[in-house]
C-alpha cells in the first residue's frame, strides 16, 4: 500500500520563502506516527472498534542524492524541489504535492501500470493533533483500482510536514481505513 505517501511529507532543502517550508529537511530529524486500522463491509454497516496499527517512523538523512526523507524501513524516499514533493525519483509521474500551494489546484500523477491518481488541494484548514493546533494544507489523492477506489487525504503544516493522513480503500464492498497521526517531531536528534 502507499504508506509511503504518509511520508509524502518532506524531502529536499527548502528554499527560503516558498512552500518547501512544509517539508523541513534537517539531517537527523525524526517524525513518529501513531496508526489506527479499521475494516468493514458496506453491506453490513459501520465499522467496529479500530485497532492500533504499527507505529511509523520517518527519518531525514544525507545520502548520495542529497538530503531526503525515508521511512525507517527504507521503503519510501521523498525529494523536495521548488516544483513540489516527489516520491522516488524527480519525475512528473511521481509528483505528490505541487508547489506553489494553491486552493483548488489539481494535478495528475502515477502511470498506467499502477493507476493514475488525481490530486486536489482543498485549501487551508485548522487541525488539532495530539493537543497541538496546526494550520494545514489539505490535499486529497484519489485513484481508481479494479472494482474500487483508493483515497488518501493528507494535512501538511508549515515547518513540520505531514501531521495527519487518512487512507481509505473500497473494493468490492469492503472498506479498509488507516489513519496516521503525528505523535512526535524532533528537528534534530534529541531536540523537539
Amino acid at each position: 500500500m502507499r504508506l509511503a505517501l504518509l511520508l509524502s511529507l518532506l524531502a529536499g532543502i527548502p528554499p527560503d520563502g516558498d512552500d518547501a517550508s512544509h517539508f523541513p529537511l534537517i539531517p537527523g530529524s525524526r517524525w513518529e506516527y501513531k496508526t489506527q486500522l479499521l475494516r468493514w463491509s458496506t453491506r453490513v454497516g459501520e465499522p467496529g472498534p479500530g485497532r492500533e496499527g504499527p507505529p511509523r517512523t520517518v527519518l531525514c538523512a544525507e545520502d548520495k542524492e542529497g538530503t531526503t526523507l525515508r521511512s525507517e524501513d527504507g521503503a519510501v524516499r521523498l525529494t523536495v524541489t521548488r516544483e513540489g514533493v516527489y516520491q522516488g525519483s524527480v519525475h512528473a509521474a511521481n509528483l505528490i504535492l505541487k508547489f506553489p500551494l494553491k486552493k483548488f489546484d489539481d494535478w495528475e500523477g502515477g502511470d498506467k501500470k499502477n493507476g493514475i491518481s488525481r490530486f486536489t488541494n482543498h485549501g487551508q484548514v485548522d487541525l488539532e493533533v495530539g493537543g497541538t493546533k496546526y494550520r494545514c494544507w489539505k490535499i486529497r489523492e484519489q485513484r481508481s483500482v479494479p472494482k474500487g477506489l483508493r483515497t488518501w487525504t493528507r494535512w501538511y503544516a508549515p515547518g513540520v510536514g505531514l501531521v495527519w493522513e487518512d487512507y481509505s480503500e473500497e473494493i468490492a464492498g469492503t472498506v479498509t481505513q488507516r489513519i496516521c497521526m503525528l505523535e512526535s517531531y524532533e528537528k534534530e536528534a534529541g531536540k523537539k
